[in-house]
């Protein structure tokens, strides 16, 4: 089965906001073997095959390396219709963002995994997502050697809502800030 993103960050597109992309994922026996992530702007083509890495424009890639909290740069998203939902993010947002180097709000799901991949970013967490938000993005981290997790599972799904994502030592670090927080 085939899951498309065809405009992801539709708002900051609208905007004139860059920060948007096309994101493309197959699914077989419920696990994805194959994803894009495209952001037509910046012409960054991410690309990763179950098994076979991670690549931004034909260049393989990995996730950072960072170690504290207080050197990473994060990314999060605050859901548009966050008014609805029961986990806002907000205080996870004041909370972690006085913790670390820096945070950024995009609005992108799948680019900002694409860039917590590459190394742009040290971690991402988001509330609310939708399969089409992260299943190309999962594929890309795990392939450029992070970890995904959905906030109060041990294991990952894109059928679930809430994910956390970073390289292998951040990831434990930004998982206990999210725990301590929920």
């Amino acid at each position: 089965r085939w899951i498309i993103d065809p405009l992801d960050g539709t708002h900051s597109y609208i905007h004139g906001f860059h920060y948007f992309c096309v994101s493309i994922a197959l699914e077989k026996d419920r696990e994805i073997i194959y994803g894009l992530v495209y952001a037509p702007f910046y012409n960054e083509f991410f690309e990763a095959q179950k098994g076979h890495g991670a690549t931004l424009n034909g260049k393989r890639i990995h996730v950072s390396k960072c170690q504290h909290v207080e050197d990473a740069l994060f990314a999060t998203g605050i859901p548009y219709n966050r008014a609805k939902l029961k986990q806002d993010n907000l205080k996870h947002f004041y909370r972690i963002g006085k913790r670390c180097l820096c945070l950024r709000r995009c609005g992108s799901a799948a680019l900002d995994m694409a860039y917590v991949a590459m190394g742009r970013f040290d971690g991402y967490w988001e509330f609310g997502l939708n399969p089409w938000d992260v299943a190309a993005g999962a594929l890309l981290l795990t392939e450029a050697g992070g970890k995904i997790c959905n906030i109060g599972h041990r294991d990952y799904s894109i059928y679930r809502k809430h994910v956390i994502a970073a390289g292998p030592v951040m990831f434990s670090k930004l998982k206990r800030l999210i725990d301590h927080t929920a």
